[in-house]
């Protein structure tokens, strides 16, 4: 895309943003006048241009008179001649375009004929979008006359069947309506999306989640919330997510909208439930531990099921989702299980959906007990198979039973569904819902709700993990012959990516994810989760009201973070600007302790922090394993700081007296792995005994959100 922007240098441009939303009938038309330009041109080829005209609502806002010349048109490159009313690109340049300004812009729709004389190429049509950065055309027969569709600033032009015929007129229409753009040839629609507000690169997004203006750009959760699943119960959303090795384990988030969330709490407190080495004096299940799960409201109660890829199925309920959560039950002892979900029919019927990837990936259904605390094994219908297929929902929607799932296609990972007039089958009807779409990270794996005003949503992971982990996106739902797209429906009536919308809900406030801490409660708040379950009596908040306490004790592996008990970590976003201080009073630590700031993904992770040895304290820089010592400390009071923006790269700093802070050790590119994101973290642990502490008095951890955009 390089090369065609050296093509059309001043291409088109907006005077001011427009507000965005996700599809047309969510976006009213813009009023306000504003110029803009459109444009046409070709690639190494001789075009003829005729009857072009934009309008809106049937009514002409521009129609270029070219039985007397050139008129409003501007000549960019190339040379062009006006004969009988066509604009005639006469030459074989490389390039070339003439421009044409309208009084407004917004929603419009263009339309024109055009048709290629000679060249190895085809022509172009030029447009600009709401984002001043953005160059919009549609490239049709360029290059080497291959036809493509519109191709835009952050996403690769997209290839069609065919070519561009020598001598035809091509009636070429664009509908431009909010954030969608639609395409036709000859009448009949070839190419639709969204206006791209997308990164330029994966992970360029400087704004996200709720604008402030009634609309939201995704993600609108920057942080590793993967295998998502999502509910409504009358005017709230709940979420969750997996957890791995992490604890407590299963979060749970909560929306007003599903734009704005917070962190409500975990469904599972103590880890070991799950079985022994997820616990501090095993830590053997990276990777492993807590996966997909579904949320799901039935008699008045939630119910969480997930599978554990060693241990099998587990359920729990409560009758608030920010608990208590009853203790974990097994439901299936068997390993090589994911991906599961509960439903409960209108007679009060449960059944229970998973996959045995173990298995050639067999999908199956089962009927429950009663009090769904049981899998009645005798009942399991097999209902698919293959594909590396994941992800599974239940839903009835108009008295049909809906299965979603996603499945490894040619493409990239792909959401599908199947549907029966019975909950066990068959399933005979299948539907894609929508495209792979791997430059945006395949978005595969969430929770389709409806809203009370009767909208559908998606609330999905991106299942291609980077370094902020598996980030969360919403997307709108249009049904289409009973199946529901996601995303924009393009016309082979296959969804695909929309990083602007409408929110579902209007006049909620911006709310943003808990990060700082001052330690001032007698519980831990809930967006921390240690790395494995934590060894209870080497951690307290109480001991010294105000601070935590983390007591040092031997880790399973000399110097070996990873392998360290009692490390408390939180997720990292990946946002504009995130700074994090942690103060630590170093009064308590003894000789062969380590303590100190963290950032990690197993096998990765850096650490700035200070080790003692006897009565002598000295700054260290680690990065997996290999260490730079810096000056010795003298005080008592060590400030720490780790400083990131969009691109990941994560500084340490330290300083005596809190204000002043140096730089040290080299930048650590922050790191994915074992399917988990960046988590930042306090760690203390000692090689040589069980002996020694260090007081945190504060973690604070601002980053740039709508919040405190919308403050300034």
């Amino acid at each position: 895309m390089k090369q065609l922007f050296t093509v059309f240098p001043v291409v088109l441009i907006f005077m001011a943003l427009l507000p965005l939303g996700c599809v047309a009938a969510q976006t009213p038309a813009i009023k306000e006048p504003q110029n803009t330009m459109i444009g046409v041109g070709t690639w190494s080829t001789q075009a003829e241009f005729k009857d072009i005209q934009v309008t809106r609502d049937g009514k002409t806002l521009f129609q270029s008179d070219l039985y007397n010349g050139l008129g409003d048109w501007k000549i960019g490159r190339g040379q062009w001649q006006v004969v009988d009313g066509v604009l005639r690109q006469t030459g074989a340049e490389t390039d070339a375009n003439a421009l044409a300004t309208i009084p407004e812009g917004g929603d419009y729709t263009l339309s024109l004929k055009a048709r290629k004389l000679s060249g190895s190429e085809g022509f172009l049509i030029t447009f600009r979008s709401p984002d001043e950065n953005t160059v919009e055309r549609w490239n049709l027969g360029g290059w080497n006359n291959t036809m493509h569709a519109f191709e835009l600033t952050g996403a690769a032009p997209v290839q069609m069947q065919g070519s561009v015929e020598t001598g035809r007129w091509y009636d070429v229409r664009i509908e431009l309506q909010g954030s969608a753009i639609k395409g036709y040839l000859d009448g009949k629609l070839v190419q639709q999306l969204t206006r791209m507000d997308a990164p330029r690169n994966w992970g360029d997004w400087p704004k996200w989640g709720d604008q402030g203006d009634g609309t939201y750009k995704n993600p609108v959760v920057p942080s590793d919330y993967s295998d998502l699943d999502c509910i409504r119960v009358g005017s709230d959303y709940y979420a969750i997510s997996s957890t791995f090795q992490f604890s407590p384990g299963v979060v749970i988030l909560h929306s007003k909208d599903m734009v704005n969330w917070t962190i409500l709490g975990h469904a599972v407190s103590d880890i070991t439930q799950i079985g022994p080495d997820m616990d501090w004096d095993r830590m053997n299940r990276y990777g492993k531990g807590i996966w997909a799960g579904a949320i799901r409201y039935h008699d008045k109660k939630f119910w969480i099921y997930f599978g554990t890829p060693d241990e099998g199925y587990f359920m729990t309920t409560a009758t608030n989702p920010a608990g208590p959560w009853e203790p974990l039950l097994p439901v299936l002892k068997s390993g090589g299980w994911d991906d599961c979900c509960p439903f409960w029919d209108d007679d009060g019927q449960g059944y229970f959906v998973g996959t045995h990837f173990g298995d050639g990936y067999k999908t199956s259904i089962f009927k429950m007990s009663p009090d769904g605390r049981e899998l009645l094994l005798e009942t399991a219908v097999q209902i698919n198979q293959g594909a590396g297929r994941e992800a599974n929902k239940l839903y009835k929607i108009n008295g049909l039973y809906y299965h979603l799932f996603s499945e490894v296609k040619g493409e990239g990972r792909a959401v599908m569904m199947q549907r029966s007039k019975s909950i066990m089958g068959p399933y005979e009807e299948v539907r894609q819902l929508n495209h792979a779409d791997r430059q945006f990270n395949e978005p595969n794996q969430g929770g389709l709700v409806q809203t009370e005003k009767g909208d559908w949503y998606w609330f999905t992971h991106h299942g291609t993990g980077a370094w902020e982990g598996r980030c969360a996106s919403l997307l709108p739902v249009t049904w289409i012959d009973g199946w529901p797209i996601l995303g924009q429906v393009g016309p082979d009536g296959i969804g695909t990516m929309v990083w602007t919308g409408k929110k579902p809900v209007l006049g909620t406030k911006i709310i943003t994810l808990q990060t700082s801490d001052e330690f001032n409660q007698t519980s831990l708040p809930p967006q921390w989760e240690w790395n494995y379950q934590p060894r209870p009596e080497k951690w307290s908040l109480t001991e010294r009201p105000g601070f935590l306490r983390l007591k040092a004790f031997k880790p399973l592996a000399t110097d070996n973070l990873l392998k360290a008990g009692n490390t408390l970590t939180q997720r990292s976003l990946r946002t504009n600007s995130n700074e994090v201080v942690v103060k630590l009073d170093l009064r308590g630590m003894a000789g062969g302790q380590k303590s100190g700031l963290c950032h990690f993904a197993s096998p990765h992770y850096s650490a700035l922090g200070v080790v003692q040895e006897g009565t002598n304290r000295t700054l260290e820089f680690n990065i997996g394993g290999k260490t730079t010592f810096g000056p010795t400390l003298t005080g008592n009071d060590l400030w720490l700081k780790s400083v990131w923006g969009l691109d990941g790269q994560s500084q340490y700093s330290y300083s005596l007296d809190g204000k002043t802070f140096t730089d040290f050790g080299d930048p650590y590119q922050l790191q994915w792995g074992s399917y988990r994101g960046d988590r930042i973290g306090i760690y203390s642990y000692n090689n040589k005994t069980d002996d020694g502490f260090v007081d945190v008095d504060f973690f604070h951890y601002i980053y740039d959100n709508p919040q405190n955009r919308k403050a300034h």
